[in-house]
């Protein structure tokens, strides 16, 4: 059986982390255009703020001012200008209807342009073929709208839509 001493080992070890900078590395390779990087986040980075109890491995509840639900959440990655937001599931109610609220919020003096925006959403999701992995989509259909003004200026224009889908 052969091995090698302690002694060996180490000089070896040696000998190479010294040869180690005459080893000239690839120069970077080339782009043809700009790199794209995309931030999002996942709801579940902040899972210690949401207070719904499915939240796995909570023990304490979050302090009052820093509590978070699914709609503070997008809030806060479009506030920092994320490009996409992954919903866990784990932060969503236990008893979910089929109707959801899409809103667009404007802090605009009159809502001219919240009110742009909400109807090209509404066109592109009334009657849409949405894709829901293991479902089969019916439809989108609006059921009501809104439009105020909250106590901090923000216009909050939208509506609320059922979606119908088939397992």
């Amino acid at each position: 059986m052969n091995t090698a001493s302690r002694r060996r080992f180490l000089q070896a070890a040696t000998a190479t982390l010294l040869a180690a900078p005459a080893v000239n590395a690839i120069q970077p390779l080339g782009r043809t255009g700009k790199a794209r990087l995309q931030l999002s986040l996942a709801a579940y980075s902040f899972r210690e703020f949401f207070t719904n109890t499915q939240r796995p491995g909570a023990k304490n509840p979050p302090p009052a001012d820093q509590v978070m639900d699914m709609f503070k959440f997008i809030d806060y990655c479009a506030a920092h200008d994320c490009d996409g937001a992954e919903l866990t599931s784990y932060f969503f109610p236990k008893e979910l209807s089929t109707d959801y609220t899409v809103k667009v919020v404007d802090d605009d003096k009159w809502p001219s342009a919240a009110l742009v925006t909400y109807g090209t959403v509404h066109t592109a999701m009334q009657d849409a073929r949405l894709t829901l992995t293991g479902f089969t989509l019916l439809r989108a259909r609006r059921n009501a709208t809104f439009n105020y003004r909250d106590q901090d200026g923000f216009w909050h224009i939208g509506g609320i839509y059922r979606i119908d889908v088939q397992d």
